[in-house]
């Protein structure tokens, strides 16, 4: 056999997520083999592997005690790329491959969730493509050749990366018996997204009060890893969490530098150390079992050390940064010294990484001239400035603007919009895509604890975070708005794409809680060839007709009632308390009335009467990271947890002085703001609302009686019932995204076929608890608060003596 080789189309053999790998396995046959068939088959996942020795004691047949050590492996592995392909077999029989030469062309694609490739020292992240010939009777002929995977991240996305970063430091010099004083350090960083290539100017100033001179300052740029593992081999899917784990942590020095400073006793000194970062692998935390991060750490003035870590470095383009030409591909500064060693890898691979040449003057501003005059960090310009050098295009503005002023909408309605985008210069461009997401989605880490046996064979307690997440998909579609042809490029001008789409009937209400989350929002992508692709998303809220009408028992008068004795050995007398509400069904803006009938039988004074409405909710999460793709009933079976979240929504406090033996009645008014309508349809979050009702005397104990009433929060008042729209959506336009629509979801809100209308619409306000209340996201987006409908001239209902009420609890 002469050769046999893989070649990808691509000569720098770098990919991205989601991208299409394409290549040929040429094979060159001087003269027949016996063969069975040729194959081609794709391998891409993390592992990680260590060994560990491990001590036990136990006795002999004799009962004398004994040692054993043993060697413990450690290793995990998640795959993220598997497949296979047969290129040829023999269909006659014969075995028999004829000479010659052979191309065979191969292609597949790479799953969007694909970490970057990675070579460390106790694991790796690594793809491949591997072709063999199945021989009878022989040995296998194989080859295989690696390929890179970079994931494509935009830092301008990522604020907190884009701004300056500051840390400080203070140590006491010399021993306890002979002080020399102290040295104080400060270090400034311009941002803390880099890319690789970009220039790195770091600011350390040295306040020095001690007794010795200062020589030289030393600052390092390094690398952690960090690996886990189990003890025993296991294959996890992308979300598997696991248990009894190990953990390693690798630190390698990126770049180094020593620099002078000769900062006299009792005097102050400054200086710029520059870095030029090398081609090294990009920050990452998406993969379970290996994640990379960045430091700078050892700013050392000697001769008294101060360790700081003011910063972390992430290898793509942020804010200040504007590459004026594409990257090349370079392999790892670590180069084949990097590589984990395998028994499967027949080659020897070095991953290639991004490296930016060439950057305009706002990316590599060196700040000397306003450290040696002012002392002080200057900031880096501003990327929204449209005068920097280096910028040969520029896009104004990308945004989604939607039709309804409000952005609210209710299930079955088209949401209609259009994406603006304005340039003034012509760019290279593929495509512009809009993209619909609405999803429920819950998440929180659980600290857990497990005992291990350390080398000594005792027993050890450790502490790891467990995290529980569930996500449920309600809208998911995506439409192409404009593509470019041939040419890849886009005209400058200003730019309307309408579309539109109908939201299914199933929607849940829009909902932003401490623990998850429902969602609803247009997303917009410009393809850029050879450049970071230009987002921007908006989100809109969804609120469901819930109709209280449609409710019977919403309607009727409800009383609860406590009593106690108060006192202790010495019985003070009964007290005792009704609460009555007109009705348990509310609209936000309506006013809840309700009247606490009190009868104080005791010899102490009732002080004091609170009332408050709680919101409730309730959430759903799985430790195995349960997710669908459309609304789901049936959850995977597997570890769950519920949590719970209780908000004051309106509260009122009332100081009474009552005397003893008396009985008296107060009403008290609790005004319902702008909140989301209770709703039990989504199976991971669901939100109530109880009444709380308290009364305090002052006796010593037994003293405080306590009333509880559910309450149920609509969208259209009692008596006042609308019809807000139809309940068949209409079709979707040509060219348009189109949602998908689970006609096995939970049902829809209960909804009237009234065609009454309240006396006025409601008005649509921003969530009572404001953007604040919003849960954090890793994917950024503009702020954003939902809106519910609030009925601002609905008077306050009062006690129909004649209507029917309903106790909320047998009598005692």
């Amino acid at each position: 056999m002469d050769t046999l080789r893989v070649m990808f189309d691509s000569p720098e053999a770098v990919y991205i997520p989601g991208q299409t790998v394409s290549g040929r396995i040429l094979l060159e046959l001087e003269k027949p083999i016996k063969a069975r068939k040729v194959t081609v088959s794709f391998d891409g996942k993390a592992y990680t592997h260590w060994t560990r020795s491990e001590t036990n004691y136990d006795r002999d047949i004799n009962g004398e005690s004994r040692r054993r050590t043993r060697t413990i492996d450690y290793q995990a592995s998640v795959d993220y790329l598997k497949g296979e392909k047969i290129l040829w077999y023999c269909e006659d029989g014969t075995d028999q491959l004829p000479a010659g030469q052979y191309d065979y062309p191969f292609s597949f694609t790479l799953n969007a969730s694909c970490p970057p490739s990675f070579e460390g020292e106790h694991g790796y992240v690594r793809y491949k493509v591997r072709t063999e010939i199945d021989r009878p009777w022989r040995f296998d002929k194989s080859a295989d050749k690696c390929f890179t995977v970079v994931p494509s991240i935009d830092l301008n996305l990522y604020p907190a990366v884009c701004r300056p970063a500051q840390d400080e430091d203070l140590r006491d010099t010399g021993a306890i018996c002979c002080r020399r004083g102290t040295v104080s350090l400060s270090v400034q960083v311009p941002k803390t997204g880099f890319v690789a290539g970009e220039s790195l100017y770091i600011t350390i100033f040295v306040n020095n009060l001690s007794s010795r001179e200062i020589d030289y300052v030393q600052a390092k740029l390094v690398q952690r890893t960090t690996y886990i593992a189990r003890r025993s081999t296991l294959v996890f899917s992308t979300s598997s969490i696991f248990s009894d784990e190990e953990k390693k942590i690798d630190d390698k020095t990126v770049i180094e530098k020593k620099m002078e400073l000769n900062a006299e006793p009792r005097t102050k000194a400054n200086v710029v150390l520059d870095f030029k970062i090398p081609s090294v692998a990009p920050t990452f935390d998406m993969c379970p079992i290996i994640f990379v991060q960045y430091f700078f750490c050892r700013f050392e003035p000697s001769p008294a050390p101060c360790s700081v870590v003011p910063s972390e470095l992430t290898p793509y383009p942020g804010n200040g940064a504007i590459p004026s030409a594409p990257p090349s591909y370079e392999e790892c500064v670590y180069g084949e010294a990097g590589t984990t060693k395998d028994t499967d890898l027949i080659e020897p691979f070095v991953p290639r990484y991004p490296v930016f040449q060439r950057f305009g003057t706002a990316g590599n501003c060196h700040p000397f001239s306003a450290i040696k005059s002012h002392c002080e960090w200057r900031p880096f310009p501003s990327k929204h400035q449209t005068s920097l050098p280096g910028i040969t295009e520029e896009m104004d503005s990308l945004r989604v603007v939607f039709d309804s002023p409000q952005a609210v909408f209710f299930p079955g309605q088209s949401v209609t919009g259009q994406v603006v985008m304005n340039t003034c210069q012509s760019m290279k461009a593929r495509q512009l895509k809009v993209i619909v997401d609405g999803r429920a989605y819950t998440h929180w880490t659980r600290s857990e604890s497990y005992s291990t046996t350390g080398s000594d064979g005792k027993s050890q307690t450790q502490t790891r975070s467990i995290p529980y997440s569930a996500t449920v998909m309600y809208a998911s579609g995506e439409s192409i708005l404009w593509t470019s042809g041939s040419g890849n490029t886009l005209l400058p001008g200003n730019y309307n794409f309408p579309f539109s789409f109908v939201l299914p009937l199933n929607c849940p209400p829009s909902y932003e809680g401490l623990y998850g989350y429902i969602r609803y929002r247009v997303k917009v992508e410009l393809d850029r060839p050879w450049r970071f692709d230009k987002t921007a998303n908006k989100c809109f809220s969804v609120i469901p007709t819930f109709d209280l009408n449609s409710i019977p028992q919403a309607r009727f008068a409800s009383i609860t009632s406590d009593s106690k004795e108060t006192g202790a050995l010495f019985r003070r007398g009964r007290v005792s308390m009704n609460v009555q509400v007109p009705k348990t069904g509310f609209v936000p803006g309506e006013i809840l009335r309700l009247y606490v009938s009190i009868n104080n039988e005791s010899s102490k004074p009732v002080t004091s009467l609170r009332a408050k409405l709680i919101q409730r909710t309730n959430y759903v999460a799985y430790r195995n990271s349960f997710g669908g793709h459309s609304t789901v009933h049936t959850i995977v079976k597997g570890s769950h947890e519920h949590r719970c979240e209780d908000k004051t929504v309106a509260k009122c406090e009332l100081k009474i002085n009552s005397s003893p033996k008396n009985a008296f009645q107060q009403a008290v008014d609790l005004r319902i703001p702008a909140v989301v309508p209770s709703f039990n349809v989504c199976p991971i979050i669901s939100v109530d609302y109880e009444l709380i009702v308290k009364v305090e005397t002052s006796a010593t104990f037994s003293s405080t009686l306590k009333a509880h009433q559910s309450i149920l929060i609509g969208t259209v008042p009692i008596q006042q019932v609308t019809q807000l729209f139809s309940t068949v959506p209409p079709p979707a336009a040509a060219g348009y995204p189109v949602v998908n629509d689970n006609h096995d979801a939970p049902p829809p809100y209960p909804s009237s076929s009234s065609d009454g209308y309240p006396s006025a619409p409601p008005s649509y306000e921003e969530s009572v608890y404001g953007i604040a209340g919003t849960t954090k996201d890793s994917e950024p987006f503009e702020p954003y608060a939902p809106r519910y409908p609030v009925y601002n001239n609905l008077p306050a209902t009062q006690i129909d003596e004649k209507a029917p009420v309903v106790p909320s609890a047998p009598p005692l």
